[in-house]
This record gives structure tokens, C-alpha cells and sequence, in this order.
């Protein structure tokens, strides 16, 4: 379930789905138009993301408290004191949030299969 969140956050970093669309904005300060003569190229990604849409969908049933854990926790990898101060709890609560979470996680998944 561990390796299963990790994938869920970096999904959600980029964006929840990159199908089909640039992997890097014109906007980008790194972003350089084709040179004379080439014709555009632009990387994009095609990737499936069913199985980040399906645990989004049961994040998404969990407790407001228990999502804003796991977001803290996975999507913005917040750690320490900023963890802390973000989900307003002690460590010890941050890691029973993360359990429970985990269990209700796999057991929907689970039913699902």
C-alpha cells in the first residue's frame, strides 16, 4: 500500500493525469523553441493512470482529516514540525491516520478485485 501512495502522490504532483499533453509548459523558463528548420517536437506522455484514478476515488471516501493527512503526508511530502503544523495533530496521531488509512485503503481495494 505503501509503494501503491507513493504513486498516487506523484500522480497528483503532475497534475492527476498528463494523457495526451505536454510534459513541459511553453511557459517553462527551461522551454526553447525548435531551431530553424526542425519541426516541433514536444514530449508527451500516454501513460495509464487507472490504477491512481481508482485510489483517488477511494481517498476520496475516507474522513476529511484522514485525506488531509494523506496529501500532507504523500503529496506534499511534508515532514517534521510543517507536517505537524499543517494537519494540526501530534506525530502520533499523523501515524495512526496514515495506518488506518492504509488499512481501509487495502481493504477497498480489495472488494474492488
Amino acid at each position: 500500500m505503501e509503494q501503491r501512495l507513493r504513486e498516487w502522490g506523484a500522480w497528483m504532483n503532475r497534475g492527476a493525469s498528463a494523457d495526451g499533453y505536454a510534459t513541459k509548459s511553453v511557459l517553462h523558463p527551461s522551454w526553447m523553441p525548435p531551431t530553424a528548420g526542425q519541426l516541433p517536437n514536444m514530449t508527451v506522455s500516454y501513460g495509464t493512470d487507472r490504477p491512481e484514478r481508482q485510489l483517488h476515488g477511494h481517498i476520496h471516501a475516507l474522513s476529511d482529516r484522514m485525506q488531509a493527512t494523506l496529501v500532507a503526508v504523500y503529496v506534499k511530502r511534508l515532514s517534521g514540525a510543517t507536517l505537524l503544523n499543517a494537519v494540526q495533530c501530534q506525530e502520533s496521531t499523523v501515524r495512526a491516520r496514515v495506518i488506518e488509512a492504509k488499512r481501509l485503503l487495502a481493504v477497498r481495494l480489495d472488494a474492488d478485485a
